[in-house]
C-alpha cells in the first residue's frame, strides 16, 4: 500500500507554522482593516512558495552526508567509493529525501484550501449585494 510520510520531517511543521502565522496576519491585519482581496489572493502563492522552499531546505539538509564523501575521478566523472569504514548509505539518503517532498504537498494542499476559503469569504459579501 502506498503511504505518504506526512509530518515526519521538522520542515513539515515549520512550513505549517510559518504559513499559519502569515495567513492569520493577513486575515487579521490586512483583510479586516483594508478589505483587500488582492492581499488574500496572494496567500495560496505564499503557501506554495513555503512548501517549495522548505522542500529544497530539507533536501539540502539530507544531502549533508554526501558533502564529505570520498570520491574517485573516472572518465565518466566522480564516483562514490567505499573506503575502509566510510561508506555512503544510499537507502538512508533516499529515506531522508522522501519526507522532504511532503513539504511541497503540504504547501500545495494548504494553497488549495486557502483558495477555497477566499472564494467563500468573497462569495458571501457579493451574494448580499445581489
Amino acid at each position: 500500500m502506498f503511504s505518504i510520510p506526512l509530518f515526519q520531517s521538522p520542515y513539515d511543521w515549520i512550513t505549517i507554522i510559518v504559513g499559519l502565522c502569515v495567513t492569520i496576519c493577513f486575515y487579521n491585519r490586512y483583510f479586516k482593516v483594508y478589505r483587500s482581496q488582492q492581499l488574500l489572493n496572494s496567500l495560496p502563492g505564499i503557501w506554495t512558495s513555503l512548501g517549495l522552499l522548505f522542500t529544497f531546505v530539507a533536501i539540502c539538509a539530507s544531502m549533508q552526508e554526501l558533502q564529505n564523501a570520498p570520491s574517485v575521478d573516472t572518465m565518466e566523472g566522480k564516483v562514490l567509493k567505499h573506503v575502509g569504514s566510510t561508506s555512503i548509505n544510499i537507502t538512508k539518503i533516499i529515506g531522508d529525501i522522501i519526507p522532504a517532498f511532503t513539504t511541497s504537498i503540504i504547501g500545495l494542499v494548504a494553497g488549495l484550501i486557502i483558495t477555497i476559503v477566499n472564494k467563500y469569504i468573497y462569495f458571501n459579501p457579493l451574494a448580499e449585494l445581489i
